[in-house]
């Protein structure tokens, strides 16, 4: 019996060491996730307040790409608190141009919280859109970009 038991030592020890080894890789997959995710937000940020916002949007966009399988994305920016967010950039025509107001239901996004809508027909600001932009969109995700005044969202859709 005592063989038997020092087998069943060994095996979970065996256990033990290879579950350590998979959380702590996790842990640096995580990490580094982290760390890119955050240079990317505060890099955005930084760059908002550059004088071709344009272009530093489009250029964010095909880095997000790079992350995010998505089929459109374009970026809402209100430079100042309670003014509409204007598309500063886009991935597709029907998304230039939009103006939506800063009344509508993006709370969780203005305090910095990424959301996910999984059907863009139960959003009442989505359905707002001009149909050429909303016929476009199945599903998106809203993410915030952190800013000392106003508020930019990027808008990935599916």
């Amino acid at each position: 019996m005592n063989a038997d038991l020092e087998k069943e030592i060994s095996a979970l020890e065996k256990a033990l060491t290879a579950a350590k080894r998979a959380v702590s890789e996790a842990e640096s997959r995580e990490e580094a996730t982290r760390r890119e995710s955050q240079f990317f937000l505060e890099g955005l940020r930084d760059l908002g307040l550059a004088e071709n916002v344009p272009q530093v949007f489009e250029r964010a966009l095909s880095l997000l790409r790079d992350q995010l399988d998505y089929d459109e994305a374009f970026v809402l920016r209100s430079a100042f608190t309670g003014e509409d967010f204007v598309t500063v950039a886009a991935t597709h025509e029907a998304f230039n141009s939009l103006s939506v107001p800063t009344n509508t239901n993006l709370d969780d996004v203005k305090a910095g919280t990424a959301v996910y809508i999984s059907d863009a027909k139960e959003s009442e600001w989505l359905q707002a859109l001009p149909p050429v932009a909303s016929s476009r969109i199945g599903a998106a995700l809203l993410i915030p970009v952190p800013q000392e005044l106003g508020a930019t969202v990027i808008v990935c859709t599916t």
